[in-house]
């Protein structure tokens, strides 16, 4: 017998959750929310909340923006009050600043700033929902509009090997889009096909969306199918911890000065970066430090799409010192990059949003 719901929300990111969570809060109990990640697992960087998405998502439910507010992170715990992410030119002058504490933003807006890692944010969201209506291991093949039954079926298929359990991490490492796949190592016996109908499907899987690319196909909207590449990527290392002592002090006298993070530009003004500079078509480098020992660092650059496709760890350093020296980007920031583990570097390409 096939499992019905009144609205089945197709992924468990922060907008399925939070979504559902809105379901709950007025009284809809007959969802679920389907992911097609093999478990939930630690995944994702540090993202920020603006006070606009804090104030939506107190409107959707106090309680969640209260646990949301109170995640007990490291990194708001040791932000002062009075720290800023300082944007400089290659000179290490600084262009601009934004304030980095909650009460700045709340003085201002009306609202604090949460930084908050993607995962956390996930796990807190789906802690306000019943374990039982979010499950993992669901990836979305097929979608039916069932015609005159009010309907629509979703047929899913789940890796049998693993075992059903929402809050499991996932240790080995899966590809970008943490998919099953027949194709896979797994045997086709590891696989079952299940199907679930709902009176509405809210279609929250992100960028790369299923359930758009299943819709669209052989549709007027086929072109919209899949996200188009930006012309825009990063190039990234989240921990370089082998830096020479003289390195690590020209780094901080030039650049951090007592920062903790920090954005560098060839911009020469002091407005802020917009859309139209100029600087838009060269590297911006993201600089940050855990500690004196260890720093990391995100490249925002133009790319051709085909200059990172199954590049070694190797090829990415190669490539961002390419960019950065044709950039003229300072000695110690290319040093920087060259110290990089190449186990630990890593490229994501920005995608464009398909709707029109």
């Amino acid at each position: 017998m096939i499992d019905t719901y009144d609205i089945i929300v197709v992924g468990a990111g922060p907008v399925g959750l939070a979504t559902a969570i809105g379901l709950q809060q007025r009284g809809i109990s007959n969802f679920i929310v389907l992911d097609q990640t093999r478990a939930f697992r630690r995944v994702g960087q540090v993202i920020d909340l603006l006070p606009n998405g804090l104030k939506a998502l107190n409107h959707i439910a106090p309680s969640a923006y209260e646990a949301v507010k109170n995640t007990d992170m490291e990194f708001l715990q040791k932000v002062q009050p009075n720290q800023k992410w300082v944007y400089k030119n290659l000179k290490g002058e600084q262009i601009h600043s934004i304030p980095l504490s909650y009460e700045s933003w709340f003085k201002d807006y009306g609202e604090g700033r949460v930084s908050i890692s993607w995962y956390d944010l996930q796990t807190t969201l789906r802690q306000q929902l019943p374990v039982e209506q979010v499950k993992a291991n669901h990836r979305c093949i097929n979608v039916v509009d069932e015609g005159n039954t009010e309907y629509v079926r979703l047929d899913f298929v789940s890796d049998a090997a693993i075992e059903a359990n929402p809050y499991a991490h996932w240790s080995n490492r899966q590809n970008d889009e943490d998919t099953v796949s027949f194709n896979s190592e797994h045997s086709p016996q590891q696989f079952q096909k299940q199907s679930t109908r709902a009176r509405l499907v809210v279609a929250a899987d992100g960028i790369n969306s299923s359930i758009r690319r299943i819709v669209y196909n052989d549709s007027p909207y086929s072109g919209l199918a899949r996200p188009d590449y930006s012309g825009f990527a990063a190039l990234f290392c989240m921990e370089i911890t082998d830096i020479p002592p003289e390195l690590s002090t020209e780094l901080e006298n030039k650049f951090f000065q007592q920062e903790r993070i920090i954005s560098i530009t060839n911009d020469r003004t002091n407005d802020q970066i917009s859309e139209d500079s100029p600087s838009m078509e060269s590297p911006r480098m993201l600089l940050f430090r855990r500690s004196n020992a260890q720093f990391g660092y995100l490249i925002h650059l133009p790319l051709n799409q085909e200059e990172l496709t199954e590049k070694s760890g190797s090829a990415l350093i190669a490539l961002a010192l390419r960019e950065l020296e044709n950039a003229n980007f300072p000695k110690a920031l290319t040093q920087l990059v060259a110290l990089s583990p190449p186990v630990k570097m890593q490229s994501r390409p920005y995608r464009l949003s398909t709707y029109k």
